[in-house]
């Protein structure tokens, strides 16, 4: 993993059968439970638009990284890395969209390494969504957090949606309470000329809302004939974190129309497609379960006091109250499931500060109380929010109560 590296259970096929392999994955997986994943997520620390003011207005050429989309991680070779999400937020089309990414130590106060990189994809229809993924260019160093900002693009011309996306498979499998293992297959049909250096990108990313962009697959199918469909497949075991993904394709000539993204049995919420777990669509898993309700969250400090305010290094406990609501099929049923709280920074481009989780279970009990502590650890105003999945991973709540906590040296 983090490594160039030929992988035989990844193919492409034509319609005509004639076999095209794939020359190498790019595969970065993040293998961690959520709950170990405190010190590795961040944001973005800078002002996240960048303007072409010599090409057009402000108003017709933005380029933005999305708030809360951002992930930092050290790969298995020592390298940290960087994931996330940039907009095209006018009516043009941009190209050559490039950031600087800077990594920092646990303390988020040592700079260790600057990075400038181009984005995967290379032109941007308007209004539109693509990943990026930039590595450290040097290994171990103690990389725990990151910051970017997008430092140039260009005006680009149209770029046609001529290639087609079509999923036959998704599914994804419970492996351990670290992993799962997803499972796509589809096709990727090209349009009335030949394409050269097609490339599908799988954009995995977590159940938050707005999610975060934990990891980036990337698929080179190469040389397409004109009007011919390729075959892929991927098969991977990814961080148990990972509970939807995105999907987009480019050649030199055409790129997919991510709005069209969506193949029963799964459904998309702005592109992302929701991952099942194990056989069946989201909405089959939820069939008689019962749903949560986050009727309060209580931020306490060590005497058990409300509070909404804290200095570095003092303990708070984070205490959501769960109003449980039952289909006459469940009463006497136990499910299990796992409240999540996530703190991240209130400015508006704020990384992720701590995301911690308790474990519960559902018998006829009505009214539950969980318990999640925290110390705090940086100064500055934090948000924070409660959720709540089934065992599986699924959202069976809305997000709950959104807090602040002022946190002082």
């Amino acid at each position: 993993m983090g490594m160039w590296q030929e992988n035989p259970r990844v193919t492409v096929y034509s319609r005509h059968m004639r076999r095209v392999p794939i020359p190498a994955l790019f595969v970065i997986i993040t293998i961690s439970a959520l709950g170990a994943v405190y010190d590795t997520t961040v944001g973005s620390g800078y002002d996240m638009a960048a303007y072409a003011q010599e090409y057009d207005t402000e108003q017709t050429l933005v380029a933005a990284i999305i708030n809360d989309s951002t992930y930092a991680f050290q790969d298995d070779s020592g390298y940290g890395i960087m994931t996330g999400m940039v907009e095209n937020r006018g009516p043009a089309y941009i190209s050559g969209v490039r950031l600087q990414v800077s990594f920092y130590d646990d303390t988020k106060n040592t700079l260790l390494n600057v990075v400038s990189d181009k984005i995967l994809v290379d032109v941007m229809p308007p209004y539109s969504k693509a990943p990026f993924l930039v590595r450290s260019s040097v290994p171990d160093l103690g990389v725990e957090h990151a910051s970017a900002r997008v430092i140039h693009f260009d005006s680009s011309p149209a770029k046609e949606p001529r290639l087609e996306i079509a999923f036959d498979t998704v599914q994804s499998y419970v492996i351990n309470n670290n992993d799962i293992n997803i499972v796509l297959s589809g096709s990727i049909a090209n349009g009335p000329a030949p394409s050269s250096n097609t490339t599908l990108y799988v954009a995995l990313h977590d159940a938050f809302d707005p999610p975060r962009t934990l990891d980036i697959v990337t698929i080179n199918a190469d040389d397409v004939k004109a009007d011919e469909s390729v075959e892929f497949e991927l098969d991977e075991i990814v961080s148990s974190d990972v509970r939807a993904f995105s999907v987009y394709a480019e050649s030199d000539i055409y790129r997919s129309d991510n709005n069209a993204l969506v193949s029963s049995p799964v459904y998309s919420v702005q592109n992302m497609v929701v991952l099942p777990t194990s056989v069946g669509s989201i909405s089959d898993q939820q069939q008689g379960r019962p749903s949560v309700i986050i009727t309060d969250v209580a931020l306490l400090d060590d005497s058990q006091n409300k509070v909404s305010s804290v200095s570095v290094g003092q303990y708070l406990t984070i205490q959501p109250s769960l109003l449980i609501n039952f289909e006459d099929t469940m009463l006497h049923t136990e499910t299990s499931y796992t409240t999540y709280v996530k703190i991240r920074d209130a400015s508006e481009s704020g990384p992720t500060e701590f995301i911690g989780m308790s474990h519960g279970t559902i018998t006829d009990q009505r009214n539950q109380l969980q318990i999640i502590e925290w110390t705090a650890q940086n100064p500055g105003l934090y948000v924070v929010e409660t959720f709540v999945w089934d065992a599986n991973g699924i959202p069976i709540a809305d997000r709950g109560p959104v807090l602040l906590v002022l946190v002082s040296d």
